[in-house]
């Protein structure tokens, strides 16, 4: 909440990006959603045209993270959020978890999308 007050007495317009829990094995979905005044149509389509075979994306409607404390997000995640799997913050929660092969194209996905996205004008993508 802290770099959240802070940054939004400082600048307009700031969009947090949350990254949580990329990589986990056995989970096939990168799922996204958004909070706030954004462009949500083209962030969708940003993040459409970087996706692939190797994983499906899913848009979500809600997600409780870091994103919660900015007024604009844009979270991604990869790990069994609903199911009874469940490894973050539990006893599973250990490193044999994370698939670095997935970990790093999922990497590359979030950095073209990062990347188009610093690519777009302020007056764009905050409405």
């Amino acid at each position: 909440m802290q770099i959240s007050n802070l940054m939004s007495q400082q600048y307009e317009n700031v969009l947090n990006i949350n990254l949580d829990c990329i990589g986990e094995k056995d989970i096939e979905v990168l799922s996204y959603g958004f909070d706030g005044d954004i462009n949500k149509d083209m962030l969708n389509d940003i993040i459409a045209s970087e996706a692939n075979d190797f994983i499906s994306l899913e848009k979500v409607d809600y997600y409780t993270s870091d994103n919660l404390n900015f007024n604009n997000s844009l979270y991604f995640y990869n790990f069994d959020y609903h199911g009874d799997n469940r490894a973050i913050h539990t006893e599973n929660d250990k490193i044999d978890k994370i698939d670095i092969d997935k970990l790093e194209k999922i990497s590359n996905i979030l950095y073209e999308v990062i990347k188009q996205i610093l690519q777009i004008d302020a007056s764009s993508l905050f409405i």
